[in-house]
């Protein structure tokens, strides 16, 4: 099972849109403030939602940080990937310390994500850099197709995409949200 920490707003598109999608590639477990449910017997991810950061060591565990997310003195990530919008400047200098690789999703050309084609339904992503999976496999850059099914937000599309790259999800025939 694949870990994925939700930090900031509960109540969010991006929280809706990882329910959806990461369900239909390989089911969840849920854990947020007021629900905690299972949408198969066996499920690929176990989502956890908080406004705060959490005091996280997992070894196969991706953090993700929308714009609205909280710290305490015992907010730490260890062992584990975060993802984070580049412009996301809370997230860049929690984690300035961290001594974690992030992917960062964006426009730039530093950026480990970015959006190559955008045109509804049907968007092309790059990944620009050499990524290393939960598993340990390396992803090398190379261009997908994202199809989606309604409209969602930029760093919605490349914070799952990074979410199903690092769970060893292949992209070759493209992924459909």
């Amino acid at each position: 099972m694949i870990n994925v920490f939700l930090c900031g707003n509960n109540n969010t598109a991006l929280n809706k849109n990882f329910h959806n999608i990461l369900d239909k590639y390989g089911g969840i477990e849920l854990f947020s403030r007021n629900n905690v449910y299972s949408t198969c017997s066996n499920p690929r991810f176990i989502i956890y939602e908080n406004k705060v950061v959490p005091n996280v060591k997992s070894k196969n565990g991706i953090v993700i940080f929308n714009n609205q997310f909280y710290t305490n003195e015992n907010s730490y990530i260890k062992n584990c990937i975060p993802i984070l919008n580049s412009q996301n400047l809370n997230a860049v200098r929690f984690l300035k310390n961290s001594f974690s690789i992030a992917i960062t999703c964006g426009l730039s050309l530093r950026d480990t994500l970015c959006p190559s084609s955008i045109d509804f339904p049907n968007n092309i992503i790059t990944l620009q850099r050499d990524i290393l999976s939960i598993s340990g496999k390396v992803i090398e850059p190379h261009d997908f197709r994202v199809t989606l099914s309604k409209p969602i937000s930029m760093f919605d599309i490349l914070s799952l995409c990074g979410v199903l790259l690092l769970s060893d999800i292949p992209s070759l025939n493209g992924y459909v949200f």
